[in-house]
């Protein structure tokens, strides 16, 4: 069982009383007590196991027994000191006695009152008082690590309601009024309903009780009203009545009348009374004497009313040159602003040249107020362009003009162009009486060109011109690169047609282009470009199990091609197309393969090694050796690569000759096995077997050439002479690290078991001699089996240097 030991030593009867102290107030007691020894190695075991004890009952001190039960305040570990009587564990205990509460009055005002609370030696910790609303409660824990109890304070305040009322506001238009609240238990509010001529704002705080800190207020309002005139002119009297904080709304009279206009403004005050006023206006009627003016066209005459009860209008009838006017506009009032003016046209006539060019002259009559219309004469003259515009006027009369322009006929000829490649002529004519015309033939090299248009007055503007072409013709080398030189002659304006040569030539490409042109010649040219055979080779690609080497070939005369014999280790490929010119362009490579071979172990284990050796691009075809080992089997795959190499691996797998020995005790005796596996002969053990025992023996034979065996060896005991040893087990060790100095040093101990059978007792106890207390003989049949235990210790080592165990 776990703690035997320190449970021993720890024995309630064994500890010893260091002080006892009673609180005679409260009841409380302290126990100190101590449990010393002089086996070190028991300290730190005996430290951690009284950790896990957190209350005692009925403890001991000097045998003298404390009833009840007491609380564990601490546990004090071994000090360091060489006196071993001074070493131990040392333990304090506690047993409470009675709660100590005070309660008293802490605050008394007109707002609020608080209460105080005070408890001692407390089990657990307490919590604050569950508030209602208007109070606030506050609870504070203190652990006494003496005792391992709490000491707390309880605070309870408790708020009361007050109101009170001010009167804050008294003038002409009004009075305001304030109620103050104070820890009240429901939130200051406005009433639901409105008042007419009343304002309420109400606004609060919510406190930490839960109780509402605010006030409600209210304003209300006095009627007033005052009215007179407020604006007269010469045209108008104006007169307002204001009203401010109104119970009904200010508006105007339910009819009209004429030459007054009533106006009524109002808003909506907060306390849903009126602010505002209702006026009216009286407009004054009046005429203005009428005016005259006078101009080279027109004489004019004018009446203007104001304010008019009747609207002012025009003449019913109308008088060819002259033009009434009547404006009127409806005033808000129902009256009339307006006048009444007439206008008489007078009539005027003025001609004469007005422009003049080397191409034309302008002759124009105006007409202003005229009673007849303006008009073009009937027939129509070469050279000749009428116009007549004219307006009617609002008078019935009319405004405008007749007028022509007589053109003039003109002809230019020139040369107007010239290039080397052509020469431009050109007549032009302008307000011609016959239109102007090409030739009725053509000639090659030569483009005419006729343009013209008929003028508005029958007569021709445009022009004749012809253009004559010149004959020109380039060649030279246009383009030279490594792989081709480019050449071409150039035609313009020839008379035949360009074309290239009947027959081809290997590596020459012709091209020719032409266009016909207006004039019957060709524009074009005549190219070849002539290809330069090109070869390039190099190493293009190399890794670790190959090389690649190309040729390149560019306008080759014969076609690229692989040899027609094949190399081991090398794949040929050869590419290539037929340009224009009837060159090839292509390459010819090959890859040349690397022969690679690596060897490493693939697998391991108790039984069996494994071991291969891959090769890759193999000359020769991967093969196992001819003859066998023992304990190795062989074996080869491999295949065959296009370019007739070898890929593949040889491997092997090499067996572990194991050896397991065992021995158990049966109700016949001492029994034992031991196992032979991958044995490379016939273990001499077979041979070696003792007489006088009763042994079996099973094997088989691997493919690999080992053999597996296993041997069951019985043992029984032998009467001839004095004795014999049967045979000797392997040691058993065991091993395990003892500390001391609170853990700070460590040392290994090592123990052995060993195991004899022999025929006598006296062989037996030999083998044990000098050995631990467990060591025994015993007796199985007629055999004597002896166990013996050995044990040594390592030297004491720092604990920061401890290993684990192995």
């Amino acid at each position: 069982m776990a703690y035997e030991q320190e449970k021993k030593f720890l024995a309630e009867e064994a500890a010893t009383r260091v002080s006892y102290l009673c609180n005679t107030r409260t009841g409380a007691k302290t126990l100190v007590r101590r449990w010393t020894t002089t086996r070190k190695e028991l300290m730190a075991s005996s430290q951690t196991y009284i950790e896990t004890i957190k209350t005692v009952t009925n403890p001991q001190a000097d045998t003298k027994v404390y009833p009840g039960v007491w609380r564990v305040i601490a546990n004090q570990g071994p000090e360091k000191k060489t006196d071993p009587n001074v070493q131990g564990v040392t333990q304090t205990l506690f047993q409470g006695g009675t709660v100590d509460e005070v309660k008293w009055s802490s605050s008394e005002s007109t707002l609020d009152d608080g209460y105080s609370y005070f408890y001692h030696n407390l089990s657990n910790p307490i919590q604050a008082a569950t508030p209602v609303q208007g109070q606030v409660t506050e609870a504070k824990n203190t652990l006494n690590p003496e005792t391992g109890y709490y000491d707390a304070d309880a605070v309870i305040v408790n708020s009361h309601p007050y109101q009170w009322a001010t009167h804050v506001a008294e003038n002409a238009l009004g009075t305001g009024d304030v109620l103050g609240y104070k820890n009240f238990r429901t939130r200051p509010q406005a009433p639901a309903s409105t008042v007419q001529g009343t304002i309420y704002d109400a606004r609060s705080t919510l406190n930490r009780d839960g109780s509402y800190d605010g006030e409600v207020g209210y304003e209300t309002s006095r009627e007033k009203v005052k009215a007179g005139t407020v604006s007269e002119t010469a045209l108008a009297v104006g007169y307002e009545v204001a009203y401010q904080n109104s119970r009904t709304i200010p508006v105007t009279p339910a009819g009209t009348v004429q030459g007054v206009v009533y106006d009524a403004k109002s808003t909506v005050n907060k306390d849903d009374t009126y602010t505002g006023g209702v006026g009216y206006e009286a407009s004054k009627e009046r005429m203005l004497p009428a005016t005259v003016t006078e101009t080279a066209l027109s004489s004019n005459y004018d009446i203007s009313y104001l304010n008019y009860r009747t609207r002012p209008v025009a003449p019913a009838g109308t008088i060819q040159g002259i033009l009434y006017d009547a404006k009127s506009t409806l005033n808000k009032d129902d009256t009339y602003t307006g006048g009444v003016g007439y206008e008489a046209s007078k009539p005027r006539m003025l001609d004469g040249i007005v422009s003049e060019t080397a191409l034309a002259v302008g002759y124009e009559a105006a007409y202003v107020n005229y009673r007849t219309r303006p008009a073009v004469p009937a027939g129509t003259v070469q050279g000749v362009i009428y116009d007549a515009k004219s307006t009617v006027n609002k008078d019935d009369t009319y405004a405008g003009g007749v007028g022509y322009e007589a053109s003039k006929e003109k002809v230019k000829a020139g040369t107007v162009s010239e290039t080397a490649l052509a020469v431009g002529y050109e007549v032009a004519y302008q307000n011609s009486r016959t239109i102007p015309v090409t030739p009725a033939g053509t000639v090659q090299g030569l483009v005419y060109d006729a343009k013209s248009t008929v003028n508005k007055d029958d007569t021709y503007t445009g022009g004749v011109g012809y253009e004559a072409s010149k004959e020109k013709i380039k060649a030279g080398t246009v383009s030279d690169s490594a792989l081709a030189v480019g050449y071409e002659v150039a035609y313009q304006n020839s008379r035949t047609v360009p074309v290239v040569p009947a027959e081809t030539i290997q590596g020459l490409v012709y091209d020719a282009k032409s266009t016909v042109n207006k004039d019957d010649t060709y524009t074009g040219g005549v190219g070849y470009e002539a290809s330069k055979p090109r070869m390039l080779d190099g190493i293009v690609s190399e890794t670790a199990l190959a090389v690649g080497y190309e040729a390149a070939y560019v306008n080759y005369r014969t076609r690229p091609a692989v040899p027609a014999v094949t190399v081991q280790g090398v794949i040929y490929d050869a590419k290539s197309t037929v340009n224009k010119d009837d060159t090839y362009t292509g390459g010819v490579g090959y890859e040349a393969s690397k022969e690679r071979i690596i060897a490493s172990q693939v697998s391991n284990s108790a039984f069996s090694a494994g071991y291969e050796v891959a090769y890759q691009n193999s000359r020769t075809m991967p093969v196992v050796p001819a003859g066998t080992v023992q304990g190795v089997i062989y074996d080869a795959k491999s295949t065959l690569n296009k370019d007739d190499t070898y890929t593949g691996e040889v491997g092997y797998q090499y067996s572990k000759p194991a050896e397991l020995y065992l021995t158990w005790q049966s109700a016949d005796g001492l029994r034992g096995l031991r196992r032979y596996i991958n044995w490379p002969d016939v273990p001499s053990t077979i041979a070696a077997l003792t007489a006088y025992t009763d042994n079996s023996v099973d094997g088989s034979y691997s493919p690999n050439g080992t053999f597996q065996i296993s041997v069951h060896v019985n043992p029984l005991s032998s009467e001839a002479g004095a004795g014999a040893i049967i045979g000797t087990l392997d040691d058993v060790i065991l091993k395990r690290h003892q500390y001391r100095g609170d853990f700070t040093e460590y040392r290994e101990m090592t123990i052995t078991q060993s195991i004899r059978m022999t025929t006598s007792r006296a062989l037996a106890a030999a083998f044990i001699s000098n050995s631990m207390d467990k060591s025994e003989i015993v007796k199985s049949g007629n055999t004597y089996v002896a166990i013996r235990y050995t044990c040594t210790f390592g030297a004491w080592t720092d604990i920061s240097l401890e290993p684990n165990i192995t």
